[in-house]
């Protein structure tokens, strides 16, 4: 036993000090639960975004460079504890370049490859970008891809932005030293020391938690031995990434946290030799990243070849790359220690690189040493008073590599930054056709106490590589898997078990020698591998409307670049400023009981708890104000659905009021049966009374019995979270009149405005101001979701009589605001033998939650504008239900409805051609509209276009020729399947007298500032009204500036969404410029010179005209009816789907849309390409899941819920903007945000059709596959249907 030391003073951390942008900070008292990213935007340096707090989307990503470290990494600022960057130089967003002190090299490319729309993620993309490019290591376009793993941006679709990260590569001309934070004063000569700027320092307030630094293991063991001060509970941290998984919100903070970062011993990482063994010794402060770097290094590079490649292409796979480059693999294997749960890869990759792990037991003062898994393991150990010190991985000689096979597999719910479905590890050297004694079988995520498969492994031991061995081997595994399904989130036991087998089966075929595989099987030896992303653009412009129409960058891309674009969140608190979060109930129909807050009213910067019963009784508890006066804003009795608001916490800061609202206890009772799916609520019989009559066209129930043939069937989709990176947030002021200033991120100001008057017993609009200056992305999850926040606010201020700000978190947004609507459909359909459609009859159902306020199911446009899709159909009837159930109201996003029902629309067209045993393309083609018939909506089709670029796009996408090469491989790869499909489109649109005020006003020096009432969220709006008023004006967009969107300036603007805002908002400010030239004109015409437009301005000015002019301009009398005008476009879709694990990739996108003449089509291939994803996700990747017990919502952050990342796009992208005449539009320009979204469905059944090739081939096809969406792996596997024992074999002769 060790003597207990006393913990020298020195090491008990108060003080530390750094550098942001070279600007020296010390800071005492340091709190150690506190953020970098909190303190960084508590001071006022926000150009470092926050979203998830979970290291899962990148926005809040800066650069670091390290004491004594001359390359920086990249790592997410919201997981990284401050006092770890003591003595470390912080660089952000702006400290590479702003508006003032110049944009560096990196900003300027990012903006001209259009590579920004709402601009919130892009200052951490601009910092991973920055990290890779200074570095001194080179680097080829792939490993920029690969480096740009941990981001998500919901706007852009990626690829501008890989682009230009790509542009950067090892070949591409570039001056480094343009791109250091040092480059203005390089450029002068000066020296990087002369740059920074006097030290500040600051005290923080002091903290119930204390923390430790050793700096070597010696005082290491000095504090583990201090009774006085370390205890079981005390907590060890390196980069503490883990509470991206497991928040502690609202939990009793440590007492003690011990930094272990820099302990010198921990940070180790040499090659060791001993006789004639040799293994490297790695530190347990070791990151993944250098881990990685470790096992490629040229030390090790000699002898082993297979082996720790492939291991590290596995761990290349944990998290992003920000979170890699902090997260040590102790760290991760300390979290699966304590939770058996956690789908650890570096757990079960290190057990198949035999590394064992060196503890130092406190008690004992010994160290220990542990296998990763196994008997005896370190997962069996007890770590009470230990640490992980380090780990010694064998380095394998020559000979044991080339004969060793080495495998590792991840299923996952996207290509990168995911945790594991399931995960395995298998090691066996092979000699003469037999397997050495020594097998290593490891799976992941099977049940919490499985880990080696002992008895397969017994099968393989010393056996020969036969048929029979691996007959034997599959049995025994299936014997002793028995999986478990931990909770309704986790993955079912079918699918585990299907899974563990598939992996194994791919395992032993790379255990045979590729001459003895049966040739079609031998594809399923490789993993499915990703190209680097490519594509072209194609567009026509319009010389002579320039700027209008011409490709410029979004105004505003560079100072988003920079993170100094202005967004509501980096709004610094005012003196007296409130905050507030929501309480909300953790399950649904069921009452309330008790609401107790004493402990959370004990806590530091309570304000005060408002709930339905105290709510005051002088105003209305209306969720969404007059458009739902039902729904409360704070429930007070009964609990419709779990997430939904029960109180309301004031509290001094943003952290204090989520942290005391997550410890209000609430007791609940009288628990009744949560609705969630759709086919729950029809089954229940849950529907609301809307009477909606039917859509009839022609003759429906006749056509369908004279049609020769007719099929029948059910279509299930679910739901999909907006995914803005700005979540949502609102800031209210009372006036000295009695009304609100409200700050909020919100598509419509008016909804607000009128919502508060409601709530606030008739409060006159005059009263209320409603102010927007951009928001950090919306598609549709700000309309009317941004109304509970934004009242919740002015709840807040008008209860404290103080500023009041919400802001709410990622979860509070997803589990507790409305979502895309699921819908479902029951459908017959009558069609000929050549698979032309003659009658439809469709039952349609949308899922509308607790409230029917943006219900979509009864709007007959929507119906009759996307139901027929671009497919003529004589004879129709379309029934629809709106169901109730226990989920958020369901709101619109992105293509609401349009995506589902022309997703409908061409099903109907596959399973045709299913039935029919033809071609789904030649069916498609043949039921496409023709000019001159009668659509859904009522339109004579005066436009159509659709034929000839169907047509067009088979050829241009040679989709004959692929079609053979498709079938060729899959008739020679039995595991791996290819599938192409396309998607035709007809989009309506409409501006239904939508009306946005805009205000243009000239200034004496000439320049111009426009306010409109649209809101800029990404779509270009603002730049687009620059260019027209520059062409109108006929004046440099120099000269425009568009300033924030407020109640006052663009009064009774409405909702800004569907796509047509830019077009409206561009009509009323071409009116604007209209009214104002023509004043103009009267003075000009006076002139006996030509005045430049500074001096015609001043003479105007002068001459008393009035250079301010205002219009809402309601969209002309087309006499077209609801329709303005139609959008159509095609798409192709190729994908490849490895049938073993389900997982799949894109690889190829051919996107033909028609959009007149593009106003901005950098703007507009933008839009296209985020809109496309956002689409790929809700078809492939993105599922909300509930609890079926509570209907809580368990997908609620970004660690369950996956949207796509850089490589879930298309490997191959073309996008061509078809040339077309539209009168109507403004300039003969379309709408662009919105259509995409309606073809990507073509992945979807371009996966059914490698689905389909496998069940055909297996003899289990029966009749059209039905899939359910999203087509994750574990859906695709459902839909497979393989029998493992059945269904695989190996050899295609024997082994001599």
């Amino acid at each position: 036993m060790f003597k207990a030391k006393r913990v020298p003073d020195d090491l008990v951390r108060c003080t530390i000090s750094f550098t942001v942008n070279n600007q020296e900070f010390g800071i005492t008292n340091v709190d150690p639960n506190k953020s970098l990213n909190s303190w960084l935007r508590e001071n006022c340096m926000t150009a470092t975004k926050v979203m998830c707090n979970e290291g899962g989307c990148g926005a809040c990503v800066v650069s670091i460079y390290r004491p004594g470290n001359d390359s920086p990494i990249a790592v997410n600022s919201c997981l990284m504890p401050l006092y770890t960057v003591d003595g470390c130089n912080v660089i952000t967003a702006d400290g590479v370049g702003t508006l003032k002190q110049g944009f560096n090299e990196i900003q300027e490319r990012l903006s001209q490859f259009g590579a920004t729309q709402c601009g919130y993620c892009t200052p951490g993309i601009v910092m991973s970008i920055y990290s890779k490019v200074v570095s001194s290591k080179p680097f080829t376009e792939q490993d920029m891809e690969n480096h740009l793993d941990g981001h998500i941006c919901r706007c852009t679709g990626y690829r501008s932005i890989l682009d230009a990260a790509r542009s950067f590569a090892d070949g591409n001309e570039i001056d480094i030293e343009d791109l250091c934070i040092d480059h203005c004063k390089k450029r002068q000569g000066a020296d990087c020391g002369d740059h920074k700027v006097k030290k500040s320092v600051l005290k923080m307030p002091p903290s119930t938690t204390r923390w430790f630094r050793p700096e070597t293991f010696e005082e290491l063991k000095g504090i583990m031995n201090d009774k006085a001060k370390f205890s079981s509970s005390s907590s060890f941290v390196c980069a503490n990434t883990s509470k991206g998984i497991f928040k502690s919100t609202g939990q009793p903070l440590p007492r003690l946290i011990i930094d272990i970062s820099r302990v010198e011993e921990f940070l180790v990482k040499q090659v060791k030799t001993c006789d004639d063994k040799r293994w490297i010794a790695v530190g347990a402060s070791v990151s993944i990243n250098q881990l990685c770097e470790v096992l490629l290094s040229q030390q090790t590079m000699k002898q082993r070849g297979n082996i720790f490649q492939r291991a590290v292409k596995h761990l290349k796979k944990v998290a992003g790359n920000p979170v890699r480059n902090v997260a040590s693999w102790a760290g991760n294997v300390m979290i699966k220690y304590r939770h058996r749960e956690f789908p650890s890869d570096v757990v079960v990759v290190l057990e198949a690189l035999k590394a064992r792990v060196n503890v130092y037991d406190s008690v004992t003062g010994q160290m220990q040493q542990y296998g990763v898994l196994g008997n005896c393991g370190l997962m069996d150990a007890d770590m009470a008073k230990k640490v992980i010190v380090s780990m010694d991985i064998p380095i394998p000689s020559k000979k044991e590599d080339e004969a060793t096979v080495f495998r590792t597999y991840k299923i996952m719910p996207r290509t990168q930054n995911s945790h594991a479905y399931i995960n395995a590890a298998f090691r066996v050297m092979i000699n003469g056709g037999r397997f050495d004694e020594d097998v290593c079988v490891v799976f992941g995520n099977i049940r919490f106490d499985f880990d080696h498969a002992v008895r397969t492994e017994t099968c393989l031991s010393s056996k020969e590589v036969t048929e029979d061995t691996f007959k034997t081997a599959l049995e025994a595994l299936r014997g002793e898997l028995q999986p478990e399904k931990v909770d309704d989130v986790d993955v079912s036991e079918k699918f585990k078990q299907n899974s563990a087998l598939s992996l194994f089966y791919k395992f032993y075929l790379n255990c045979v020698p590729p001459s003895h595989l049966d040739v079609r099987v031998f594809s399923a030896t490789l993993d499915l591998e990703r190209d680097l992303s490519s594509g072209t653009q194609a567009y026509l412009t319009n010389a002579a409307t320039s700027p209008v129409s011409d490709p410029i960058p979004k105004l505003s891309s560079y100072i988003q670049t920079s993170g100094q674009a202005y967004f509501l969140t980096d709004l610094p608190p005012s003196v007296n400023e409130v905050h507030c979060a929501f309480v909300l109930s953790d399950r649904g129909n069921v009452d309330i009981e008790q609401i107790n807050e004493s402990f959370a009213a004990a806590q530091p910067g309570f304000v005060t708890l408002i709930t339905g019963a105290n709510f005051p009784k002088d105003l209305k508890n209306a969720r969404f104000g007059h458009l739902d006066p039902i729904q409360p804003l704070l429930t007070s009795i009964h609990v419709d659905y779990a997430g939904q608001p029960i109180a309301l916490v004031i509290a001094d800061s943003e952290e204090q009021a989520r942290s005391i609202a997550a410890q209000v206890t609430v007791s609940y009772k009288n628990q009744g049966k949560v609705l969630i799916k759709t086919r729950d609520s029809i089954q229940a019989e849950a529907f609301y009374d809307l009477n909606l009559p039917d859509i009839v066209i022609g003759y429906p129930e006749e056509a369908m019995s004279s049609a020769p043939n007719s099929v029948c069937g059910q279509i299930d989709l679910g739901s999909q979270y907006h995914f803005y990176m700005e979540s949502q947030i609102a800031r209210a002021e009372t006036t000295d009149e009695g009304g609100f200033v409200i700050e909020a991120a919100t598509q419509c100001q008016k909804w607000i405005q009128e919502a508060v008057s409601y709530v606030f017993d008739g409060l006159p609009a005059n009263s209320i101001e409603v102010k927007t200056k951009r928001i950090g992305g919306a598609y549709g999850g700000k309309a009317t979701n941004s109304i509970p926040i934004a009242l919740a606010a002015a709840l807040g201020a008008y209860v404290t009589d103080r500023p009041c700000r919400f802001h709410a978190d990622l979860k509070t947004c997803m589990a507790s605001l409305g979502t895309r609507l699921p819908y479902s459909l029951n459908y017959t359909v009558g069609f000929d033998d050549d698979g032309k459609l003659l009658a439809l009859d469709w039952s349609v159902y949308a899922n509308t939650g607790v409230s029917k306020i943006d219900s979509e199911i009864d709007d007959d446009n929507e119906f009759r504008f996307f139901a027929d899709s671009a497919y003529f159909c004589p004879n129709r009837r379309i029934r629809r239900f709106a169901c109730g159930s226990n989920i958020a109201s369901g709101t619109w996003c992105r293509a609401p409805g349009s995506l589902q029902l022309s997703a409908f629309a061409d099903t109907m067209m596959e399973h045709i051609a299913d039935y029919l045993n033809k071609d789904s393309i030649a069916v498609k083609l043949a039921n496409l509209y023709q000019t001159g018939q009668l659509a859904l909506d009522g339109q004579i089709l005066t436009d159509c276009r659709i034929q000839e670029m169907f047509e067009c796009l088979l050829k241009k996408a040679n989709v004959a020729k692929r079609q053979i090469a498709i079938k060729n491989y899959n008739q020679n790869n039995k595991y791996k399947k290819r599938g192409l499909a396309v998607t035709p489109m007809k989009y309506p649109v409409t501006w239904q007298s939508v009306k946005f005020t805009v205000l243009i006003s000239i200034y004496t020096d000439g320049s111009v500032v426009v306010s409109h009432g649209g809101i800029e969220s990404g779509q270009g709006i603002d730049t687009k009204i620059v260019q027209v008023v520059a062409y109108c004006l006929h004046i440099d967009v120099e000269h425009i500036a568009v300033q924030r969107t407020t109640t006052i300036t663009s009064a009774n603007s409405e909702v800004t969404g569907s796509s047509t805002t830019s077009e409206i908002v561009c009509r009323s400010a071409q009116r604007c410029c209209e009214i104002l030239v023509e004043r103009m004109r009267v003075v000009k015409v006076k002139q006996t010179r030509h005045l430049t437009w500074e001096e015609l301005v001043t003479a105007c000015f002068d001459a008393d005209v009035d250079l301010t002019a205002s219009c809402q301009r309601a969209p002309p009398d087309h006499k077209l009816g609801a329709r303005t005008y139609n959008i159509w476009g095609v798409t192709a879709t190729e994908v490849e789907v490895d049938i073993l694990t389900g997982q799949h990739i894109v690889r190829q996108v051919d996107l033909v849309e028609d959009a007149g003449i593009s106003l901005n089509p950098v703007i507009d291939i933008g839009q296209i390409q985020g809109a496309f994803v956002m689409a790929l996700g809700f078809w492939l990747n993105e599922e909300m899941v509930y609890s079926s017990n509570t209907g809580k919502l368990l997908t609620d952050g970004t660690w369950e819920y996956k949207p796509p990342t850089t490589k879930d796009i298309p490997v191959k992208w073309n996008i061509e903007l078809a040339k077309s005449k539209n009168n109507i539009g403004l300039y003969n320009s379309k709408a662009t945000g919105e259509p995409p979204l309606c073809m990507a469905v073509s992945a979807f059944h371009a996966i059914r059709h490698c689905i389909d090739d496998s069940l055909h081939e297996r003899h289990r096809k029966d009749g059209f596959t039905k899939l359910q969406q999203p087509l994750t792996p574990v859906n695709v596997k459902e839909a497979l249907d393989l029998e493992p024992i059945q269904d695989f074999s190996v050899f295609s002769c024997s082994i001599m």
